[in-house]
């Protein structure tokens, strides 16, 4: 049977993306820009389709559109259409397709398609599992300021045999889920190429929300402009003031990561709130992790956390699937139940999450026997 190994593929790709020609928020616009065949246009439109953001969420429409601009040669398209065929979405799940895109896009100096790619190489998926090769794409990623790349080559190593240790009572709470910074469309998997942007688009000028918070988002991570926090703060408090749930969970995570102010989990607290009580699924996680971790003045309340995970859960976040399976075990917050959680963890795992396939080892040596 084929390895079912997912990766942590950043997606927060199609989240942060767009081009000063297609910062459009009228969908018809965007539509015909597609049609008539602009790379870029094409790429938003597959985005769009990718997240159901305007339109009903269809893989096969946001695999057809990144296709018509993959084949242009738009390098996110590329990379994105790979993590498509990683994860069997709108086509059968096929490595050796998603390496090629991969491939394709890093080739052309896409940063996230090289970590992706070196991903590929690490874990031999789709192709023979290569250490110097994973190294050298991780490296390529890393000079690009990437910095989940970064992270890899200070730890990365030739693998060495597992010495099995006894393994505790129950496995500790996880990190902090990672409370990922969240653009509309709120997943994605790369950015595109880096393009100077002189001037705020008119649509983030004229007030439009979206466009605003997707300003913000593109100075907050260098995407196509130079990283500038302060920018980033101002274009993502005037989107959130008009109570736009992505951008109020991106304050929250500004001031919980401590990205270019000092870390204030007072702040964080709210502006997570009121994303999450709108239904926004990543700040429903985010406001969980706050409960469980009694941060930001509340009380530690692990009932409390469940619930927001539970709703999380439902709209599918693998942090919140990780967190809740985790609860389950430890019996925190809930009656503590193995089946439902092996169950949630094996979502997150199938989702990506790095963390929920070492959880659910540990949660399985730790299960009695018959049980």
């Amino acid at each position: 049977m084929a390895t079912t190994i997912r990766f942590l593929l950043l997606l927060l790709l199609i989240s942060l993306l767009t081009l000063p020609a297609v910062f459009a928020d009228d969908l018809t616009q965007l539509r015909k820009q597609a049609e008539a065949g602009d790379p870029a246009s094409q790429y938003l439109l597959g985005v769009r389709y990718d997240n159901g953001q305007g339109v009903p969420q269809e893989y096969g429409e946001a695999l057809t559109w990144y296709l018509k601009s993959a084949e242009q040669g738009f390098a996110a398209a590329r990379n994105n259409l790979g993590v498509l065929y990683q994860l069997g979405q709108g086509v059968p799940e096929d490595y050796k397709a998603a390496l090629t895109w991969y491939r394709l896009a890093a080739e052309q100096g896409l940063a996230l398609a090289q970590y992706n790619l070196a991903l590929m190489y690490a874990e031999g998926v789709g192709v023979t599992k290569d250490s110097g090769e994973a190294r050298s794409w991780y490296q390529k990623a890393a000079d690009q300021g990437n910095k989940a790349a970064a992270k890899k080559l200070t730890t990365f190593r030739v693998p060495e045999p597992a010495v099995v240790q006894a393994p505790p009572v129950a496995p500790a709470i996880p990190a902090l889920p990672a409370v990922a910074v969240a653009a509309p469309p709120a997943v994605a998997v790369s950015a595109p190429p880096a393009v100077a942007v002189m001037s705020p688009p008119p649509a983030a000028e004229a007030g439009s929300a979206e466009a605003q918070n997707k300003l913000g988002v593109m100075y907050l991570n260098g995407q196509g402009v130079p990283t500038d926090y302060q920018e980033a703060q101002k274009w993502l408090r005037l989107a959130a003031g008009q109570g736009y749930a992505p951008a109020q969970n991106d304050l929250g995570v500004i001031y919980f990561n401590g990205k270019g102010v000092t870390i204030d989990y007072v702040e964080a607290l709210k502006w997570f709130k009121p994303a999450a009580e709108q239904g926004y699924s990543l700040a429903q996680n985010n406001l969980g992790v706050m409960y469980q971790r009694g941060l930001g003045g509340l009380g530690q309340d692990n009932v409390k956390a469940v619930s927001w995970y539970k709703l999380a859960v439902e709209q599918g976040v693998r942090g919140a699937q990780r967190n809740l399976g985790t609860m389950y075990f430890n019996g925190q917050g809930v009656a503590r139940d193995n089946a439902e959680s092996i169950r949630l963890l094996t979502l997150a795992s199938a989702q990506g999450d790095p963390e929920a396939k070492e959880l659910l080892k540990t949660v399985a040596r730790n299960i009695p026997q018959g049980r």
